[in-house]
């Protein structure tokens, strides 16, 4: 968040005092306070004595610049909190700090709302902390109050969104970003359906990306209860293995192989989806991948695509820029998906606690949510993606205005709303089985009991009892009742 230190802005600004002072008081031998005097004059261009030796005559040279900078930074720096207080007073500002690269990025997407902050803490509606997680922490702790009634998002590269302890307070995973577009814009229903739904995925590199790859995709690509996707990381696995302890129960195995990718080629050849993930001489792993798979394509994901298109047969390769799309606004802080999942919530609070639906309700509910409940309707509204793509292939209506007369009550045709409710039951369960919530009878008689992660439904959907699969069935009522939002994922890869 450091662009030009203050320190340094200082130390310009007195360097022809210091110089000066050097050369009256140790080279002339002039008195002290006449000379520190002297010096200060040469700052309004009033010195009219004849320099007596070559370090007064830079200092009187060099002294008007560093007013006149200084007279522009103070003009600049007016300038730029005036014009944030107005963007801050008419417009949905965004004030972003960080790295000047990132931050370059960032504004110039957002527009005429957004706001180069540099140093300076400026009002705005939204933060954009983009810098390290510990100078971003320490922001944070020093505007915390002025930030309680803004919402912030904090790169933070170690968790998850859900995080966040308060409402308002949103981390964001570079990682979690780009992985959960990416399986947006690389829709793979098409291909599962021309394999059954049995597919193979194979992942070269290991770590945070190839993680939320994994984490994602198994909330998103859900699309028909027998299905088998495999995915097979070629890396180290121990870590992910032992945060995720409930992987199993997905139902779509993740295989890990710990030897190098030149020992399994048979099964990247079987592969039907190859993602390269490895950062680390990318160049030179996707020049070998090319020469010894000569009949597969690879998905890269880089970070500068432009080297990677020198490369002959580079028409193999879909290169996904990653890092470009984790800081894209629309998915950054992503409102649509905010909004939706407000909706969620507020539309049970209606239907189960006959809560109004107004607007001050959506946020006042949404407010109430722990951390895990609010990031709960996240991934269920972020599955309402694929399942509107899902159903627009098979001719399964997705909004009450394309059946005559549907209103409020629409609903699919029971064979079909049966077919939906289990597909959520099953993206309900690995919610929770990847966040560490197992399968168990709260000794109180309650369905779950929060401290001990455990729930009573993560069940298989035809073991649970008729009362629970209507729970279902009205979640897919609720969420194709709810207004359909714009595509956000519809640029191609």
């Amino acid at each position: 968040m450091k662009k030009a230190p203050l320190i340094t802005k200082l130390i310009i600004l007195f360097l022809p005092m210091a110089v000066g002072a050097f050369g009256f008081i140790i080279v002339a031998h002039q008195p002290v306070v006449d000379s520190l005097y002297h010096c200060l004059i040469m700052y309004v261009l009033n010195y009219g004595g004849d320099p007596p030796n070559f370090f007064v005559e830079l200092a009187r040279w060099t002294a008007p610049f560093a007013t006149a900078g200084s007279v522009i930074f103070v003009v600049s720096s007016f300038r730029q909190r005036l014009s944030a207080h107005m963007k801050y007073l008419f417009s949905e500002s965004v004030a972003v700090y960080g790295p000047e690269a990132d931050v370059s990025a960032v504004l110039s997407q957002l527009g005429k709302s957004g706001i180069a902050a540099e140093t300076q803490f400026l009002k705005a509606k939204t933060y954009l902390l983009l810098d390290s997680e510990e100078n971003n922490f320490a922001f944070f702790q020093a505007h915390k109050d002025a930030l309680s009634h803004a919402r912030v998002y904090l790169k933070c590269s170690s968790t998850h969104g859900q995080a966040a302890s308060s409402s308002n307070l949103h981390f964001f995973c570079p990682e979690e970003t780009a992985a959960r577009v990416f399986w947006k814009q690389h829709d793979i229903y098409d291909l599962s359906l021309s394999r059954g739904h049995r597919l193979r995925i194979a992942f070269l590199g290991s770590g945070t990306l190839t993680e939320e790859l994994v984490y994602w995709g198994l909330q998103n690509n859900i699309f028909s209860p027998q299905q088998k996707i495999e995915y097979h990381i070629l890396g180290h696995g121990a870590d992910f293995s032992a945060r995720y302890p409930y992987l199993e129960n997905c139902g779509d195995p993740v295989i890990f192989h710990e030897e190098d990718w030149h020992g399994n080629l048979q099964l990247l050849k079987e592969s039907d989806l190859i993602l390269v993930t490895e950062q680390s001489e990318q160049f030179r792993l996707v020049r070998e991948l090319l020469s010894l798979l000569p009949a597969s394509g690879a998905v890269v994901f880089c970070a500068d695509p432009f080297a990677l298109g020198l490369l002959d047969e580079a028409e193999r390769l879909t290169l996904f820029n990653w890092r470009k799309t984790a800081l894209d606004p629309r998915y950054l802080m992503d409102d649509v998906l905010l909004r939706r999942a407000k909706q969620i919530n507020l539309r049970y609070r209606h239907l189960y606690g006959d809560v109004p639906e107004t607007p001050e309700n959506a946020e006042s509910c949404w407010k109430e949510l722990d951390a895990f409940t609010r990031y709960s309707n996240i991934s269920s509204a972020d599955y309402q993606d694929v399942r509107q793509k899902m159903m627009a292939r098979m001719g399964i209506p997705c909004q009450p205005d394309a059946i005559p007369n549907a209103g409020e009550s629409f609903s699919p045709a029971p064979g079909q709303l049966e077919f939906l409710a289990e597909l959520e039951h099953i993206r309900w369960c690995r919610y929770h089985w990847l966040n560490q919530w197992h399968y168990g009878l709260p000794a109180d008689g309650k369905a779950k009991d929060a401290r001990l992660r455990i729930h009573r439904d993560l069940l298989p959907y035809d073991e649970l009892s008729e009362e629970e699969k209507e729970k279902d069935r009205e979640t897919i009522r609720v969420l194709l009742s709810l207004s359909e939002e714009e595509d956000r994922y519809h640029e191609p890869l």
